[in-house]
């Protein structure tokens, strides 16, 4: 388990493992846990897409450190 900081304090939210940063890039292993009931609340044949997000969120909180970066708005039309 990466040490995340901020929401992602409980080690069952946190769905990475293996992070390696260089210069600007980052890799890690998305950690599938079937035993989470948030992304897996029905039986699945797949990778849950918000699951694939999160673990995008996260990685980017772990590239851009606190304060060198700023959440966009959306807005629905």
């Amino acid at each position: 388990m990466l040490e995340t900081p901020g929401l992602r304090q409980r080690a069952e939210n946190q769905v990475l493992t293996e992070l390696r940063i260089a210069h600007d890039e980052g890799t890690a292993r998305l950690l599938i846990n079937q035993k989470h009931r948030f992304f897996f609340d029905h039986p699945q044949d797949h990778v849950p897409g918000l699951l694939l997000l999160e673990g995008g969120h996260q990685l980017a909180e772990r590239l851009l450190p606190a304060g060198e970066w700023l959440a966009s708005e959306l807005q629905a039309c």
